[in-house]
């Protein structure tokens, strides 16, 4: 693997032992979610719920819970259940519906107090609203904010921080299920495996800020090309994978020359490029595979694409594409 790029953990570079990890960590878990998706999906309904509805929910539950609130009285308390129903609209919906829950639910509070039995003074009352009301406000901020970290979190552990494009978990995870749909519905999948040539040299030539803004350069060009459902990841350090859900070998080398094009001829790289017919039991199979054929176009002189065309773990074409410049020449 190539070594320019970000190092991630000091006296390792970023392609070393943490790939591995990924790669099993997100198998896993992507095998898992795959294996559970349709009992989940019968659930979907009520976890996707429209925002209108869960704050309909949320002000029910805070009603439903101020008459439970005045019927027990004031012995037992339910701040509780004010405190989960609140946070279960800010997650679902919003901070600003979780304000508008929050405020109902002092309220409530309040006409509880000021219905039921108790002998405390009017000062004491409004004070307890207001001091009610701070608190749920404060929850309010402070959900929102760790809902916005889990977010930003969630995002950040499946992106390079260096290229924008999808890390190697990211990737395993979302090819998993592509590859699981891919063979449910017997759809055939690409895979391009591509390694930059020469970084070495550039890097001993420019330094490494200049590798990196090389490989900046490229994720971009190759970002902007492929299409919405397509994945592009970098999984080493000058190592890129693009996925292409859908697509057979000819739309495949369609898509490897918009690519080179994009690129242009300052960026030398060897691709590898597989179709699989029918899906292998494992994503690594489908990287792998890849990845065998773009060490073939290294071998070649790089700067080219040699491809196959697989029905599982067997070949039953093999391609490769020479570029001159920038125009393609197909060899058979």
């Amino acid at each position: 693997m190539g070594n320019c790029g970000v190092d991630l953990t000091p006296g390792y570079r970023a392609a070393d032992i943490p790939l591995d990890m990924n790669r099993f960590v997100a198998t896993v878990w992507g095998r898992l979610r795959a294996s559970v998706r349709p009992f989940l999906a019968s659930f979907e309904p009520f976890y996707r719920l429209p925002r209108l509805l869960v704050l309909c929910l949320g002000l029910v539950s805070v009603l439903g819970l101020a008459v439970l609130d005045w019927a027990i009285g004031p012995e037992v308390g339910v701040g509780i259940l004010y405190v989960m129903a609140i946070m279960a609209v800010i997650f679902h919906a919003s901070w600003v519906d979780g304000a508008v829950v929050a405020t109902i639910a002092s309220a409530a509070g309040l006409l509880t107090r000021l219905i039921g039995p108790n002998d405390l003074g009017v000062a004491t009352v409004v004070w307890s609203l207001f001091s009610e009301l701070a608190v749920f406000l404060t929850l309010v901020v402070i959900v929102h904010q760790i809902r916005r970290l889990v977010h930003l979190f969630e995002h950040q552990s499946r992106v390079d921080l260096l290229t924008g494009a999808l890390n190697s978990r990211g990737l395993f995870e979302t090819l998993e299920r592509e590859r699981s749909r891919a063979e449910r519905y017997g759809l055939p999948m690409t895979v391009v495996f591509v390694d930059l040539d020469g970084m070495k040299e550039i890097n001993d030539r420019l330094g490494h800020s200049g590798g990196d803004q090389l490989l900046r350069s490229f994720a971009e060009k190759i970002g902007s090309s492929v299409r919405d459902e397509d994945l592009f990841a970098r999984i080493g350090g000058d190592e890129f994978v693009v996925a292409l859900p859908d697509t057979g070998h000819q739309q495949a080398l369609a898509v490897v020359r918009r690519l080179r094009r994009e690129v242009g001829r300052e960026i030398s790289a060897s691709y590898g490029v597989v179709t699989f017919l029918r899906q292998p039991a494992a994503i690594e199979d489908l990287i792998e595979a890849a990845d065998s054929m773009m060490y073939v176009a290294k071998r070649a002189g790089g700067n080219r694409v040699v491809g196959e065309v697989r029905s599982g773990s067997i070949e039953t074409d093999r391609f490769d594409l020479t570029y001159d410049l920038a125009e393609a020449i197909e060899i058979r």
